[in-house]
């Protein structure tokens, strides 16, 4: 787990996307949001949306958890105040290119200028695409 605090000026993808319209932020991968229309929500409300959009990432990646004990599903999960987001993850790393969470919100940390040299071989969006589910283009 990380947390970190982002100032209040500094707008995160997901702050831009709306529901329920049509007008969504391009990324290369699925995601799963909430927003918290209402305020921030009890702890119990609050599993309740990071279960139900779980599920729908295991359901995107055809999990359904069959032999698997209570095993979730590979994914990443970024809490913020004004939303949750739920991100299905297939693969750790494409040649060499991991990320975390903090990836799919386009702040990528890398340890060396080995691991930045093959994201920016490979690009971003192909990386993310590739770690996650690819996004439908319509």
């Amino acid at each position: 787990m990380q947390v970190f605090p982002a100032p209040e000026e500094f707008g995160l993808w997901p702050d831009g996307v709306q529901e329920g319209n049509e007008v969504k932020m391009e990324v290369p991968f699925r995601y799963f949001l909430r927003k918290f229309d209402r305020g921030f929500p009890s702890p119990r409300e609050l599993l309740g949306v990071y279960r139900g959009l779980l599920r729908r990432a295991e359901e995107t990646l055809g999990w359904d958890g069959e032999g698997k004990g209570r095993e979730a599903a590979p994914h990443n999960v970024v809490l913020d105040r004004r939303w949750m987001l739920v991100v299905p993850r297939r693969a750790p790393e494409l040649n060499g290119a991991d990320a975390n969470a903090a990836a799919v919100l386009g702040m990528l940390w890398v340890s060396d200028e080995e691991k930045m040299r093959r994201w920016t071989e490979q690009g971003p969006a192909r990386v993310l695409a590739h770690l996650g589910v690819p996004a439908e283009r319509g």
